[in-house]
């Protein structure tokens, strides 16, 4: 999530929850047994405020839902990116009404060429700029050689609605674990994994919306010139100065470590690592937002990451909550509420 499509920076820090397997502080996005896609939301009704309203999404068929991932605009249409998996088709739905969903597939290129856009692998990440415009990311087989994956970027340029599709990079297996979000100057920024060097990876559009198809992807590398290996499970946002922060698992292994990386804005080259919730205890399914408050209130922009790890070394991955709200980091396994455990497992969304 980034700071310009998160939910959670609209509320007040102490509201922030963490939650389990892509349930999100306002709206929920969930493939089922059956990977039908379908969208839950909270509403305040008749004062209860664990009410949800679900709704089935996509009707294309019944494996639509798989890789979903979710933006919510300022007016409050819900925006899903997700993968038919039958031939890896790439779909976009939106909630026209409060209860009406509509779903549509993506035809690049000009007749007699134009080609529908399948092979897609892995998942996808969704983010809105400034202009309600929608963008999505995504990891595709290249058309040319089917052993390369590339990373894709589309957008939708209103008001017509049509969109618009750049290769963000090629060459060899590109766009694992990726991520995307957009800046407060409407720059989109991605963290990825190259999985033919095992390296982290970042891309930006450097033209903004004047030139949103002009990008810049280099290695991450450390204040040494070091690159950074890793790149699993990438998580990306950008605070209130617009300073990009990377989260990431730097190993697969059970004694990998969750890794934070900050760039300061304006240059591109450096980037400063902590570890935010100590190492070597394994790291799996990171999330990441960064809570930046009204002006008019004051205070200082708070990161959030959720991620799992074996904290106990019993081979089970509990779920870890870490933050910086306190000036310091902090960071305590999720209680399951009346359960009174760990939360074990599951995919985390912040």
């Amino acid at each position: 999530m980034g700071s310009n499509t998160s939910l959670s920076s609209t509320i007040p820090s102490y509201y922030l929850t963490v939650l389990v397997a892509f349930l999100m502080t306002a709206v929920i996005a969930t493939p089922f047994t059956s990977s039908d896609l379908s969208a839950s939301r909270s509403e305040d009704t008749s004062g209860r405020s664990d009410y949800w309203q679900t709704g089935s999404v996509s009707l294309i068929n019944d494996e639509a839902g798989d890789f979903s991932s979710i933006a919510v605009s300022d007016s409050g249409v819900m925006h899903i990116a997700h993968v038919d998996p039958i031939n890896g088709e790439l779909l976009y739905s939106t909630n026209t009404t409060n209860t009406t969903w509509s779903s549509e597939n993506f035809t690049f290129g000009t007749a007699p060429n134009a080609s529908l856009q399948t092979n897609v692998s892995g998942p996808t990440s969704i983010a809105i700029d400034s202009q309600g415009d929608v963008h999505i990311a995504y990891r595709a087989k290249n058309s040319q050689n089917s052993s390369i994956y590339d990373l894709f970027l589309i957008k939708q340029i209103l008001p017509a609605g049509s969109w618009a599709k750049i290769t963000v990079s090629s060459g060899r297996d590109m766009g694992h674990h990726l991520s995307l979000t957009i800046d407060e100057d409407d720059v989109a920024h991605i963290a990825y994994r190259d999985n033919t060097n095992g390296q982290l990876r970042y891309a930006f559009n450097e033209g903004a919306a004047n030139c949103w198809y002009c990008w810049n992807d280099t290695a991450v590398t450390d204040t040494s010139g070091t690159v950074i290996s890793g790149g699993f499970f990438t998580s990306i946002a950008t605070d209130s100065n617009n300073n990009t922060f990377i989260a990431h698992c730097n190993s697969s292994s059970s004694t990998a470590s969750l890794q934070l990386f900050q760039q300061t804005n304006g240059t591109s080259e450096t980037w400063t690592a902590v570890y935010p919730d100590g190492q070597g205890k394994g790291c799996k399914q990171t999330s990441m937002d960064i809570f930046t408050p009204d002006p008019a209130v004051g205070g200082s922009d708070e990161i959030h990451i959720s991620y799992a790890r074996d904290e106990n070394s019993d081979n089970q991955s509990e779920l870890r909550y870490t933050t910086n709200k306190s000036g310091s980091w902090n960071g305590e396994n999720v209680v399951g509420g009346g359960l009174g455990s760990t939360i074990n497992q599951g995919w985390t969304s912040i």
